[in-house]
């Protein structure tokens, strides 16, 4: 048994039998004597629903995961370059390729009979946006091991504080547990080694790095963004406003002949009352 091999099944498994299976695999752990896999089993957070069905998503091989990933990528590097007009030409792409990403969500729930609550959808829409934005959010969702969903305000690294359930977290925590425990029971032992961190670990590390490098850059991109979002709502208010103020004067000069009419309909009608 290991941390990895119990995460995959938990993580990819219904919500509704994590606690109790997470159970069978903490005895498990403490009959076969390693006390701080329990530990760190029993650590292991139960995912959200929105967290779930991405978890479900990772593992289904889906292309438009991996293609929103790559396009992030590509956005970061061009805000490094300090490209604006490129950052703002895959903007569009970016939104279509999130899109995309729900839809092949929503094809492999239906698989499994699920309709998604709008509320988990939303949460689902802010982790995408959060995986297209921030390398390490990019690869938590990538683990199929997400506990909850992720959001990006718009600037700096997207906070991944409780959000993965194992190998990028929990990991870490069990070689400083071991770290500890070897030191207490040999305070004069030569240091232990430091063990290599499991890949993805090391990734998100060095991606994590990048990320930290492009922050301001970010911050401006993401502005852009939003500015070309408010602009198009200015634009679509505007012109319908413009086919408001154009029913309006339909409909006062509608009015108005109307009235005209009737007036003279009141004096031809007072005529012939004469």
């Amino acid at each position: 048994m290991s941390l990895s091999a119990v995460a995959d099944e938990l993580y990819g498994a219904d919500p509704a039998t994590f606690v109790a299976r997470r159970t069978e695999l903490v005895k498990q752990a403490r009959t076969a004597g390693d006390k701080a896999l329990a530990a760190q089993i029993g650590a292991l957070r139960r995912p959200t629903v929105a967290a779930w069905y991405l978890n479900l998503l990772a593992r289904s091989g889906s292309t438009e995961l991996d293609d929103l990933i790559d396009l992030g990528a590509t956005m970061r590097q061009a805000q490094a370059e300090l490209d604006m007009a490129r950052v703002a030409s895959l903007a569009p792409r970016r939104r279509e390729l999130e899109h995309a990403v729900q839809r092949r969500l929503d094809m492999v729930l239906a698989r499994q009979g699920i309709t998604p609550s709008p509320a988990a959808w939303t949460e689902v829409g802010d982790t995408l946006t959060a995986v297209a934005a921030d390398a390490s959010a990019a690869a938590a969702v990538q683990s199929g091991c997400l506990a909850r969903s992720l959001v990006y305000a718009g600037f700096g690294e997207v906070d991944l504080s409780d959000a993965v359930g194992a190998e990028l977290e929990a990991w870490v925590d069990r070689r400083a547990a071991d770290r500890v425990e070897a030191e207490a029971q040999s305070p004069t032992a030569e240091p232990e080694p430091v063990t290599p961190e499991p890949p993805a670990v090391h990734a998100v590390a060095k991606l994590t790095s990048e990320a930290e490098r492009g922050h301001a850059r970010e911050r401006l991109a993401a502005a852009v963004d939003e500015t070309q979002d408010a602009q198009r709502e200015v634009d679509e208010i505007g012109l319908a406003y413009a086919a408001a103020q154009a029913r309006l004067r339909t409909a006062e000069a509608a009015e108005a002949d109307a009235r005209s009419a009737l007036d003279a309909a009141d004096v031809a009608a007072a005529t012939d009352a004469d």
